[in-house]
């Protein structure tokens, strides 16, 4: 077998002595003299000694090239002919997951066990040998082979568990890189691993046949043993916090948020009196018992008041005997005050309070009913009015939610200043009337589907009454007709606008005629919403309706939450953070959940100043921390991990038996005593015994043909 086989091409180049032979011979021309007759007497034995002169030395010239194109293929052999076998370079993957903390039989954790393994697996190593460690689901830096064992055994005596799941396919193609960039010709790869289905996942079929390619080297694949630890015979149940979820979002201080639980059982049997809490930063807010039937979910709704805006971490807790770090999950939101709503209206007649002859007066009411009545209460917004011919110089800094309401048209500094908003966050709601003009919003604001419009505008046109039918109950916005029994409402809608929606717009309400109600499209960071009829009750009764009031604030809150960061991503998702102002120094500090404390530099992005980060591969919370004009601002940010860890199940044995077959492992318990280091025989380089042989041969050649040419012989 041959490490670099292509060389072997080489071993043509051995025939170019004897083609230099014939063509020297094809020169040759034979006279024949009359004198020659009286020197034929011996003439034959001389001929054959030349003969055999010339062949010698052109079979060592041959042999030489054939020895050095050999010698540079890397030819190997098994130890049991070729000698003494070379160092063992061993690329060792331990499994370090969160189901790795489950006790055993014997009550050491499966981390202990695979601890143990480890340490006998380098036990077999010899002087000379070299280890590589791959932690599969835990953060390491650039992993390389060493010849310090003792420092290999310190390093895995110091493995634990993670919160978090391991990914076997990365894992494994982390060693097999780290096995080719050692050049080593005696590889050999070890997994120590408790067997947990989920994360085999990423070793499917696509997966099986690259390793198989990968591995693959001359006939000879790459010697695999794959060591099991822990309860791989069965699976156990267990129960987790599987997603906490808050809604609506934004969540508004001194208003209720529904703070959504989602517990999740992975076992066969019924599972009773679960005790579950719920805790904000003053204290738990609810507590009960909770009972699970096999392989289920069960949320749990709790509403939950917020007195003050700020962050705000909820902790939700449940007490299970099996896996203790999915027990327990935080998540991070931001309390905002009163929504701050401008709405830019085209047609406020100066009417007197209460006649509800104004663009904005049903918005108004709606968004801030406490207010309107002069009740104690606490309003889900702020409302300012300003109409279109008086915003002359458009400022949005004070804004969270932008309502275009029956506008004729935007001046060229109008639709900059919208746009800059949404851009940047902003939420917008767009609801024409009769004054609009649909030429000028198609070509200002939809501009061929570049603008931040929706849909392009067609109308307005008279029709027949008609209403709405088809609404997409899943969307936040109508989250608050779920469970109704008549969710669609019966206003009448007398005129509306016909909508285009562009590329990529979803249409979330429809009317029966099947025209879009409400088109919504990003842009940018922010969103923005198309209504195709008026926000008054000017061409519908949706105001006069029990659905206008949940609506347009669900609408409101929708379009704010935008500019909200996810404070609450999955491992490996960004984490990033605006600033309003530079950070001072341009700069913040990242304090990970193990304490790793990192620099993040400042960058200016759509007009503000951000930091952000990917390295987010350790489940837990996570702290930004920097100053701001002298100021400390932190913010925080839980990553989440892979909530299939909590599935405990093995892989069974049909499902060992094929990865065995398209891996190629040795699958051996880790409490076998033949746990041994190599399942194949160790390998040997023949380049060197080849290239002092070529050596050789030049030797040889060299003195023949001195010898020779003195005629010694002659």
């Amino acid at each position: 077998m041959f490490l670099n086989a292509v060389m072997l091409a080489g071993i043509a180049g051995a025939a170019l002595p004897l083609v230099v032979h014939l063509l020297s011979r094809a020169r040759v021309r034979t006279v024949d003299w009359g004198a020659m007759m009286f020197l034929d007497e011996g003439r034959g034995t001389q001929e054959s000694v030349a003969k055999l002169k010339q062949w010698t030395l052109l079979v060592l010239r041959m042999g030489i090239v054939a020895l050095l194109a050999i010698a540079m293929a890397r030819p190997i052999a098994s130890a049991n002919w070729a000698g003494p076998s070379g160092p063992l370079t061993a690329s060792i993957v331990i499994d370090c997951s969160a189901s790795m903390s489950q006790p055993t039989d014997g009550g050491r954790t499966r981390a202990d066990v695979a601890r143990e393994a480890a340490l006998r697996i380098l036990s077999t190593l010899q002087k000379g040998d070299r280890a590589a460690l791959i932690l599969a689901g835990a953060r390491q830096d650039v992993v390389t082979p060493t010849a310090d064992l003792q420092a290999v055994a310190a390093r895995v005596a110091e493995i634990k568990p993670t919160a978090g799941a391991a990914d076997i396919a990365a894992a494994l193609n982390e060693a097999a890189g780290v096995l080719e960039r050692s050049n080593g010709a005696n590889p050999h790869l070890y997994l120590v691993t408790d067997g947990q289905a989920t994360n085999w996942h990423g070793v499917d079929e696509s997966f099986q046949n690259g390793w198989k390619r990968r591995t693959s080297r001359a006939g000879r694949s790459l010697p695999f043993d794959v060591v099991t630890v822990g309860e791989a015979a069965r699976a156990l149940d267990n129960v987790a916090i599987e997603s906490i979820s808050v809604a609506p979002l934004p969540a508004i201080a001194g208003l209720p948020t529904d703070v959504e639980v989602k517990i999740r059982h992975w076992g066969s049997a019924a599972t009773l009196n679960v005790p579950f809490t719920l805790k904000t930063e003053k204290g738990t807010v609810y507590s009960a018992a909770v009972d699970l039937s096999p392989d289920s979910s069960v949320t749990v709704t709790v509403p939950v008041r917020f007195d003050a805006p700020g962050q705000q971490t909820l902790v939700a807790e449940i007490a299970s005997s099996t896996l203790a770090y999915d027990d327990r999950l935080k998540h991070v939101i931001d309390v905002l005050a009163p929504l701050r709503v401008l709405v830019i209206s085209g047609d406020e007649r100066g009417a007197a309070a209460g006649s509800f002859r104004s663009e904005s007066d049903f918005l108004r009411t709606a968004l801030t009913p406490y207010a309107t009545m002069k009740r104690p209460g606490v309003d889900p917004t702020r409302v300012a009015v300003v109409p279109v011919e008086k915003w002359t110089e458009p400022s949005l800094a004070d804004t969270d939610v932008l309502v275009l309401a029956n506008i004729a048209e935007l001046t060229p500094q109008q639709v900059r200043a919208v746009e800059s908003f949404t851009y940047t966050g902003g939420g917008v709601l767009i609801a024409p009337g009769a004054a609009t003009r649909a030429d000028s919003y198609n070509r200002t604001l939809y501009r061929d589907a570049t603008g931040l419009l929706p849909a392009s505008l067609v109308g307005p046109a008279s029709e027949q009454p008609t209403s709405l039918l088809g609404i997409e109950l899943s969307h936040p916005i109508f989250r608050f007709l779920r469970g109704r029994p008549a969710p669609i409402p019966s206003a009448v809608v007398a005129r509306l606008f016909t909508a285009t929606p562009r590329a990529g717009a979803a249409v979330l309400a429809s009317y029966v005629t099947g025209q879009p109600f409400l088109v919504e499209s990003a842009y940018g960071r922010g969103r923005v919403l198309l209504m195709t009829t008026t926000i008054d009750a000017d061409w519908n009764t949706l105001p006069l309706s029990g659905f206008y009031l949940p609506f347009v604030q669900s609408a409101m809150r929708y379009l704010a939450a935008a500019a909200l960061p996810q404070r609450n991503p999955t491992t490996g998702q960004e984490l990033r953070v605006r600033f309003a102002d530079a950070p001072d120094q341009m700069r913040a500090t990242l304090v990970q959940p193990d304490g790793r404390s990192t620099t993040l530099q400042a960058s200016v992005g759509g007009g503000n100043y951000e930091v952000a980060t990917t390295d987010t591969r350790l489940p837990g919370l996570y702290t930004v921390r920097a100053k701001v004009g002298g100021q400390d601002r932190v913010d925080r940010f839980v990553i989440r991990a892979d909530p299939a860890e909590s599935d405990l199940k093995p892989l069974d044995d049909s499902h060992w038996t094929e990865l065995q077959q398209s891996l190629g492992f040795r699958r051996t318990s880790a409490g076998a005593r033949a746990l041994v280091a190599t399942s194949v025989q160790p390998v040997r380089e023949l380049w060197l015994p080849l290239l002092l042989g070529a050596f050789s041969l030049l030797v040889v050649e060299l003195m023949l043909t001195r010898f020779w040419s003195e005629g010694r012989y002659a």
